[in-house]
């Protein structure tokens, strides 16, 4: 799908300029996102974040591995009818750390797309004056298909030191 896209964009672009040369430059948005002060930012916040639920689920973990150790120890002596409902305590435990797991996992997303949607906005959006400057004609995102270009019109370096100084 990718390609095809790519495809009928270039074919536009050479149709619609007869048999001249189209100047095309790309860009790395995810280079561009780790590369601005905003960006850098955004991710130290979510590192940390990140951080703290991992170390929370481990202790949780442990708490679950620990429980099981005992489990097994004692499990010799007890009756069918209690290593039946320690089984189950266990097995409700493990269920629990594993949605745990899940819950943060998305929310881990979910804050990942809060902190890093307005960058990436206001990049998207200051790619047309950066490509306008640069005097190119198209701009793709290097990353959705592109296989090879040039140093010369990677615009990703330039987007960064635009954004930067206008978002101090």
């Amino acid at each position: 799908m990718m390609k095809k896209t790519l495809f009928i964009l270039s074919s536009m672009a050479f149709l619609g300029t007869g048999w001249s040369a189209v100047k095309v430059g790309v860009v790395d948005l995810e280079k561009a996102l780790q590369g601005v002060k905003k960006g850098r930012d955004a991710k130290a916040r979510l590192e940390k974040k990140f951080k703290e639920k991992k170390d929370k689920f481990d202790k949780q973990k442990k708490d679950f591995e620990t429980a099981q150790e005992e489990f097994k120890k004692k499990s010799v002596v007890l009756s069918e009818k209690a290593k039946g409902e320690q089984m189950m305590a266990l097995q409700q435990k493990y269920a629990e750390l594993q949605q745990s797991n899940q819950a943060a996992q998305v929310e881990m997303q979910q804050e990942e797309i809060k902190e890093t949607q307005p960058i990436i906005k206001g990049l998207s959006e200051m790619m047309v004056d950066v490509g306008k400057e640069a005097g190119v004609e198209m701009v793709f995102e290097s990353k959705a298909g592109l296989l090879f270009a040039t140093d010369k019109i990677d615009l990703t370096e330039k987007l960064v030191s635009r954004y930067d100084s206008k978002n101090k």
